[in-house]
């Protein structure tokens, strides 16, 4: 992996922690789903609602309608090649195993 790729990463994942600790007004760790929503709209104004609510089920592993941020981030980063890196959109279906963001 490149330095560069590398810095984008660690880029995204400060802004990924960033968004959600100002949603995470507790300091717990943990969102709502509709939380969660309003972040990604942030960092992404284009998700679709459906992609939207792919996203949250992957994450809300135990169906809590909450969602935790080591889990999110687990999630996130799970995927070598999100399609923000690849410079190209996924399907809502491919989305929901890493989000397409930048």
């Amino acid at each position: 992996m490149s330095s560069r790729v590398a810095a984008k990463d660690s880029e995204w994942v400060d802004r990924v922690q960033e968004q959600f600790e100002m949603w995470d007004t507790a300091g717990g760790g943990i969102i709502t789903g509709e939380q969660l929503k309003g972040m990604l709209r942030r960092l992404r104004p284009d998700f679709t609602g459906t992609e939207l609510q792919i996203i949250l089920n992957a994450v809300d592993r135990d169906a809590s309608g909450c969602v935790d941020y080591k889990v999110f981030v687990e999630w996130a980063f799970s995927n070598s090649a999100p399609a923000s890196r690849a410079g190209g959109r996924r399907s809502a279906q491919a989305t929901a195993g890493t989000p397409a963001v930048s």
